[in-house]
């Protein structure tokens, strides 16, 4: 029973309903020295770990073995010793836990209703909790709101294991996880035209989060581009970019009837994909296009307005 085993912290009510031992004998065998103490949060609430589960079971067989307390105890004294030396932190568990549990209940009212139709009210009594802990996890909608979209997307890969990948498998992947990034991609986009100008520090928060999505697709970009390739007509990041929104139209598409399925939707992605693969690799050469539309592409742009300044 090491210490890396303990994967979640108990409220007394839980350890209740755990071991089905009430809290009046849990407390009496921690009197008794049969139990280590539990942990206390910031407002004295107690937390167990997974030691005091497997003792407490211990404690009932050698109950109906016919041991004493005092012989339980003696018999215990090892388990007893490591459980006292445990230095995991239960009342992190406990936050990380409660954290993790209001970003799936916001992810749920982000994704039917959008960023206005959500109220964090909503949330918090969907929860069952008080108001000062779930800001104290959340400064605001629009904080919760990007935690929820960021849980929501495929992790980054890590560059060792990007480099064993084909060309394409990081969007295959990211096609394959659940739709949810992308409804609540709408949502952030709908926030963020909704609170603008952005704060400095929260519109940093916001590109740090988009990088890690970006970040795999630009890193294929790198692998295909030649050393001595003449550079693009267009920034990469807006290319990757340009690819979820265009994912993101053709999802709002397809949910207006059935006309198209899903793996026509992820199919005309790749299709995208290696489109711009072929641009950035120098295959096919866009820039007599590209040039040929400049000047009336910087008059269309002088016309353009409500893209937010933060951005």
């Amino acid at each position: 029973m090491g210490g890396n085993e303990i994967t979640a912290a108990l409220t007394t009510s839980a350890l209740e309903k755990r071991t089905g031992v009430p809290r009046t004998t849990i407390y009496f065998y921690i009197r008794q020295g049969l139990l280590p103490e539990p942990q206390k949060t910031a407002t004295g609430r107690s937390l167990f770990g997974e030691h005091h589960v497997e003792l407490l079971w211990k404690i009932g067989e050698l109950k109906h073995r016919g041991y004493s307390l005092p012989e339980i105890k003696q018999a215990l004294e090892p388990e007893l010793e490591e459980a006292r030396q445990n230095d995991v932190d239960l009342a992190l568990l406990e936050t990380e836990r409660v954290r993790a549990a209001i970003i799936e209940a916001a992810s749920q009212e982000f994704e039917a209703n959008g960023y206005r139709g959500t109220h964090v009210m909503t949330v918090i009594q969907k929860m069952g909790i008080n108001p000062h802990i779930f800001y104290r996890h959340f400064p605001s909608k629009f904080d919760l709101l990007l935690e929820c979209f960021k849980a929501s997307v495929p992790l980054p890969l890590a560059p060792d294991v990007v480099d064993e990948t084909e060309i394409g498998e990081n969007v295959v992947r990211g096609l394959g996880v659940n739709g949810t990034w992308t409804h609540l991609s709408s949502a952030l986009t709908e926030a963020i035209r909704t609170e603008s100008p952005l704060p400095p520090e929260t519109a940093r928060h916001v590109a740090e989060v988009w990088d890690d999505i970006t970040i795999n697709v630009l890193r294929d970009f790198a692998k295909v581009r030649k050393p001595d390739s003449p550079p693009l007509p267009v920034r990469e990041e807006l290319l990757v970019y340009s690819m979820y929104g265009a994912y993101r139209s053709t999802t709002m598409r397809a949910s207006w009837d059935d006309k198209f399925t899903a793996e026509e939707l992820m199919r005309a992605q790749l299709f995208l994909f290696f489109a711009i693969i072929a641009a950035v690799s120098g295959e096919v050469d866009l820039r007599p296009y590209m040039d040929k539309f400049g000047p009336a592409l910087h008059e269309a742009a002088q016309k353009v307005t409500g893209i937010p300044a933060a951005l």
